[in-house]
């Protein structure tokens, strides 16, 4: 799963190897409440009761030709970001985004996928529109034509059910 939140504060407990507390803020507060409810503890004056305490991870698996050697690899699950494609988006739904539709390229559909990721309009901000970018796949004006013209839906009703 993924989160949108800000690295607070990093404590290292040593400095050559990842130990130690990284404190984030998530930008929705009810991501990470178990987490800080269990580690009550580590809240010491100077950390904010809204931070969420991460602490680093251990991975170990085989590599090599063979998988005869073991590596054991300590880190902090945070993977940095500070923007994605609207393709990486496709399927996210998020309260609040900024849209930049600049491109050089006419993207079929691009504008549908970016605006449809926020649940509100108040939630939408646009930058760059790039009207004469927005494109609709031949195949799909043709299909809304057709729709719009010849087609019929033909319902079959079972009306046995009612008597």
């Amino acid at each position: 799963m993924l989160a949108m939140l800000l690295i607070k504060l990093v404590q290292l407990f040593q400095e050559s190897k990842p130990s130690g507390i990284a404190w984030v803020q998530f930008d929705h507060s009810d991501i990470g409440h178990k987490t800080r409810i269990g580690n009550r503890h580590l809240y010491v004056q100077g950390i904010d009761h809204a931070w969420t305490p991460i602490k680093p991870v251990t991975a170990q698996f085989a590599v090599g030709r063979n998988k005869a050697a073991q590596v054991v690899r300590k880190q902090f699950p945070l993977h940095p970001a500070a923007a994605k494609t609207i393709h990486r988006s496709q399927g996210d739904t998020e309260t609040k985004i900024a849209v930049n539709f600049s491109t050089k390229r006419t993207i079929p559909h691009i504008h549908y996928v970016g605006l449809s990721r926020v649940t509100t309009f108040e939630g939408l901000n646009i930058t760059d529109l790039c009207e004469n970018k927005t494109a609709v796949h031949q195949d799909v004006a043709k299909e809304m034509e057709r729709f719009r013209t010849s087609a019929k839906l033909s319902l079959c009703i079972n009306l046995s059910f009612m008597m």
